[in-house]
């Protein structure tokens, strides 16, 4: 697995970034303290195409079916930090090596057990934050029936997406 932390031009290498004397390398060092490392099976896509680096910021996309049988998307956890993101050699039950990506993240115990559950419940995406992007996505998150309904009325208009750039001229 590649461990790795990102250090900027003319970044100041405070304590908060350096290993306390003694330490061993490795990521036992990097993860916050009370905190635990939490490893997820991601694919590429469910990975961002692979374009995750260490030290990354990312939000927790569950999708599931919910009790009433509604397949459901929703951002259910935000802000993570990435640790790791590496490989893992998973084999089939012939012995065949499969490469299985894997997401290693700095949670909470609390943190932990839901991701547990959500992890066998449903897909997971990791959904990539900008740099310094510290807003809240407040959503409702969305059924089957939404994206059906928005299907239908947006069939005869072009869709409209703000892009959070100034336009062109």
């Amino acid at each position: 697995m590649n461990v790795g932390v990102i250090v900027y031009t003319c970044e100041p290498m405070g304590p908060g970034r350096l290993t306390p004397e003694g330490t061993e390398p490795g990521l036992r060092s990097q993860i916050t303290p009370g905190n635990r490392a939490f490893s997820l099976r991601i694919n590429d896509v469910t990975g961002v195409a692979g374009l995750i680096p260490p030290d990354s910021r990312v939000d927790i996309l569950l999708v599931t079916t919910l009790g009433n049988a509604t397949r459901t998307g929703k951002i259910f956890m935000e802000n993570m930090r990435v640790l790791a993101i590496g490989t893992q050699a998973v084999k089939t039950e012939d012995g065949r090596p499969i490469p299985a990506t894997v997401a290693t993240l700095d949670v909470t115990p609390a943190e932990s057990e839901k991701l547990a559950v959500a992890q066998s419940s449903g897909s997971i995406q990791l959904i990539l934050r900008g740099y310094g992007d510290p807003d809240s996505a407040k959503t409702k998150g969305a059924t089957t029936a939404d994206v059906e309904n928005d299907m239908r009325n947006n069939a005869a208009r072009p869709p409209q997406r703000q892009t959070g750039r100034a336009p062109q001229t």
